[in-house]
């Protein structure tokens, strides 16, 4: 930048050549025209835009029951948005440009309950069969806490999920579904809510017993 001093081209704004013209308190400066514009989207800034609309996808249609499952009453910002900083931040893996979500580490749900030490999913003729340990080691942690299940198939556009009402000190869930018969195994996650419906667990990803 360099203050330009001539009366022909004085009070001259615009661009001569590779020129720029253009007046600052008064007086006139010139400037080299650029080259070529400044890309202003970093590698860094595009892998974080693509981490962003990666998990913004995978999450959309879980919105529903996340509504339910991820509250935080200290919080300020929804439960989608809690969902999303914490899978954001937790559950994105590989290098930009191949992100994708790593199922063993993404929440679904999340509070203070705790999940049982041991919980198993295996595919019967009917459907799945969906175990777990009864054992009562917490303060957070009750009989009568309830059994969650959410699905999600990538032949299917909608997700599943389904507040059973079955209680822990059961220990075993049948989930008489057989609507991926023809299909591979659906990604199963699955959690607790307390008997008064005001706390949950965290969702735990779970993968198939072998047949």
């Amino acid at each position: 930048m360099a203050e330009f001093k001539d009366k022909f081209l004085e009070n001259f704004t615009g661009t001569i050549g590779n020129m720029i013209f253009y007046q600052r308190g008064g007086k006139t400066f010139v400037r080299s025209k650029p080259t070529k514009l400044k890309d202003r989207q970093s590698e860094a800034q595009l892998a974080q835009r693509e981490k962003f609309k990666l998990v913004h996808e995978f999450l959309a249609p879980f919105k529903k029951v996340i509504s339910k499952t991820f509250v935080d009453e200290t919080s300020s910002r929804t439960a989608y948005q809690n969902a999303f900083s914490y899978n954001l931040k937790k559950a994105v893996i590989g290098n930009y440009p191949d992100f994708k979500m790593d199922y063993k580490k993404v929440l679904l749900s999340r509070g203070e309950v705790v999940l049982p030490i041991k919980i198993t999913i295996k595919k019967q003729n009917t459907g799945f069969l969906i175990e777990w340990d009864t054992s009562i080691k917490a303060e957070a942690c009750e009989p009568d806490d309830t059994f969650v299940l959410i699905a999600s198939h990538n032949f299917y556009p909608n997700i599943h999920y389904r507040f059973t009402g079955v209680p822990r000190s059961e220990g075993r869930y049948i989930w008489d579904n057989n609507f991926f018969e023809a299909h591979s195994m659906p990604d199963v996650w699955v959690a607790f809510r307390n008997a008064d419906e005001t706390a949950v667990s965290e969702s735990r990803y779970l993968e198939f017993d072998e047949l």
